[in-house]
């Protein structure tokens, strides 16, 4: 069966293509608004492409990452577990007080976090 070509799956495919060249932090920073898509696949795709990269790689990119989206994620009970650490250190780069906050109950009470 053919994919449509609006897909998310195809505008997600093009759109790696066009950053392929770019800098690692510009690539991640393209994935990055896909780690949330509401296709599987695309988001543990663009996961990968987090834990194919070293910290020093996103380390400056997350810095201008939307914290509260992040901390949204934390909180979100359906948040798969194993993504906890990328997200609770991209926080830690561009979040406020607030979110401190909330990284530290995450560290005080993993269960709860």
């Amino acid at each position: 069966m053919p994919v449509p070509a609006d897909s998310d799956m195809v505008k997600y495919i093009k759109g790696a293509l066009e950053v392929k060249d770019k800098s690692i932090g510009a690539r991640l920073r393209y994935y990055f608004d896909y780690l949330d898509n509401k296709d599987t696949e695309i988001s543990n795709d663009a996961y990968k492409e987090f834990g194919n990269a070293d910290y020093k790689d996103y380390r400056d990119m997350a810095k201008e990452l939307p914290a509260d989206k992040i901390a949204k994620w934390l909180e979100d009970p359906n948040t798969p577990a194993f993504r906890y650490g990328l997200y609770a250190s991209m926080l830690g780069h561009c979040g406020a007080a607030k979110h401190a906050a909330l990284l530290r109950t995450m560290l005080d009470d993993p269960q709860n976090g």
